[in-house]
């Protein structure tokens, strides 16, 4: 594997529509309105503390340091006006069977639209490609409820 390209913290990946950039200490107010957002979070976990963002943030934006379980987050922008649409990353779940979890977070006026399909195949191409991974996993949270107009509805219903 080229580990070395994510140690460098050079990750810039562009597709058609898109920009992904290393997430930096000036994204804090767009990770914070991703990690607050109710409709968003419901189906990732509670809401923290804004402290506990902060520290969850803080992880997040220190440079890669080689070991696994640590999210490398990408900030997904629109290319034709810098747009902040959310966020795409990936950490090692296993560096010695060179596999990596994906994980996402987009604001809700941006669904549907492709963009999180995009971000991911450029984001796939480059640990395949470039990082030279052998396998990439997602997770799905299953047994939430379903979501009908931002309101959660139990499926006794």
């Amino acid at each position: 594997m080229q580990l070395a390209q994510i140690k460098a913290g050079n990750i810039q990946l562009c597709s058609e529509r898109l920009q992904l950039t290393l997430m930096t200490a000036a994204d804090w107010p767009n990770f914070y309105r991703l990690q607050s957002d109710p409709v968003i979070m419901q189906h990732i976990g509670p809401i923290l503390s804004e402290a506990g963002i902060r520290a969850k943030f803080d992880g997040r934006v220190r440079p890669w340091n080689g070991q696994e379980d640590h999210w490398q987050t990408l900030i997904i922008r629109a290319k034709s006006n810098l747009t902040f649409i959310g966020s795409i990353g990936f950490r090692f779940d296993s560096i010695d069977l060179q596999r990596v979890e994906l994980g996402y977070l987009i604001l809700s006026d941006f669904n549907g639209k492709g963009y999180v399909t995009e971000a991911g195949k450029a984001l796939v191409d480059f640990l395949f490609n470039q990082i030279q991974v052998k396998k990439i996993m997602a997770r799905c949270l299953c047994g939430l409820p379903p979501v009908v107009n931002n309101k959660t509805t139990s499926s006794k219903e």
